[in-house]
């Protein structure tokens, strides 16, 4: 101090520094608002702490369904095959060439029209000549007819033999016999003609054509194939434990599978054991064809099994699942989110039926479950459309 006395200009100089740095200080309190540590973060949770709420905080935006009652249809699926209501296959039972066609494939056909026919020449001659056997054979035994009577009149006046008689009966059941086997003979001879004319067994379309002009065929051979596609046949299964679910004159919402053309059919015939080939109980289905449908075709359909009328669902993607437990988020009225437990009686054609834990009204978080917690403060946008919430899911 002795030394800073001699010095009196360095005395001012520090006390000058001493000053600013005392005014540098309290300009920076002054800044701050003086603010005890910890005080900003509490203002800006809780808006009634004293201080303005922070406006920049963002609240949590989900999409909310209100729960009300509905009914809800359970469905088992099934596939299978389009088949014509009659689908006949003609087969050669001859052999021979092909010489005439008179059909196109595709064309309309009546019962009894000719497709197409072999080389029956010789079978023409055939059924010419047993036709001339028939007759022959007839008159013979209409003749032989006639003398046995005469000779049975004589025997019983006993004006002839015993003998007599009984060459008479004889002469006349061998010209029967005769006649018996002209006749069959003949009726073969007009089968093979017959069939050496293929003609349509029914009305309907002809869908195959596999032989050709000219040909060589053997007996056996597939001919043409016709289809009455008016009606449409699929034929399929089930299990025991959905069979006993399904009964005749039920509808069945079908649908081609390449084509997706939609339409319905009726349960015609419910199988009461197992196929031969599986464990499905058979299934008959028929539907009348009003979309050109074609034999072939893959179609699925759905048969409805199980009705539950006036139920709580909630859609399974809203459910979250923490071991045994199930739950979904609800915002209640202060658009605070809820956490709910809630019980599933089953989850069926895509949507769960709740048994417990939800009531009409509830406003059910479908979208944005995993931004928020029990307790978050959201806004919502609510969603009351399956169609909406299918675009939502998607």
């Amino acid at each position: 101090m002795k030394n800073l006395k001699k010095h009196p200009l360095l005395i001012s100089i520090l006390a000058l520094v001493l000053m600013l740095s005392a005014c540098g200080k309290n300009e920076e309190t002054e800044q701050n608002g003086a603010r005890q540590p910890g005080t900003e973060n509490r203002e800006n949770r809780n808006p009634d702490f004293g201080g303005k709420p922070n406006m920049n905080t963002n609240e949590i935006s989900v999409v909310t369904q209100a729960i009300k009652l509905t009914d809800v249809v359970e469905y088992v699926s099934i596939s299978g095959t389009l088949e014509g209501i009659n689908d006949i296959a003609i087969i050669s039972e001859v052999h021979g060439r092909i010489v005439s066609i008179s059909k196109n494939l595709g064309d309309i056909v009546e019962a009894g029209d000719e497709i197409a026919k072999i080389d029956n020449e010789e079978i023409e001659l055939q059924l010419t000549q047993t036709k001339a056997s028939t007759l022959a054979a007839k008159a013979n035994y209409e003749s032989e007819e006639i003398k046995f009577q005469i000779n049975e009149e004589l025997y019983k006046k006993q004006s002839i033999s015993e003998v007599e008689y009984i060459l008479a009966k004889s002469s006349f059941e061998s010209a029967k016999a005769a006649y018996d086997g002209a006749m069959a003979n003949q009726l073969l001879a007009e089968r093979a003609f017959d069939n050496s004319l293929f003609k349509a067994p029914i009305s309907g379309k002809i869908a195959t054509l596999p032989i050709k002009f000219g040909e060589y065929i053997p007996l056996g051979t597939e001919v043409a194939t016709i289809v009455d596609d008016s009606k449409m046949v699929i034929r399929t299964g089930a299990g025991p434990s959905i069979i006993q679910k399904i009964e005749k004159n039920e509808e069945v919402e079908l649908t081609t599978k390449l084509s997706n053309k939609t339409f319905t059919g009726i349960i015609t015939g419910v199988g009461l054991k197992p196929g031969r080939d599986n464990f499905n109980y058979p299934i008959v289905i028929q539907a009348e064809n009003t979309q050109n449908l074609l034999s072939g075709q893959l179609v699925s359909g759905k048969i409805a099994t199980t009705y539950y009328n006036d139920v709580i669902t909630v859609n399974p993607s809203s459910v979250i699942s923490y071991y045994d437990t199930k739950f979904v988020y609800v915002v209640d009225t202060e658009n605070k989110v809820e956490k709910r437990e809630i019980d599933i009686l089953i989850e069926v054609s895509e949507t769960c039926i709740v048994q417990n834990g939800l009531e009409i009204g509830d406003e059910v978080i479908i979208q944005g479950m995993d931004l928020v917690k029990e307790g978050s403060l959201v806004t919502t946008k609510k969603s009351s459309s399956k169609s909406e919430l299918s675009q939502l899911e998607n």
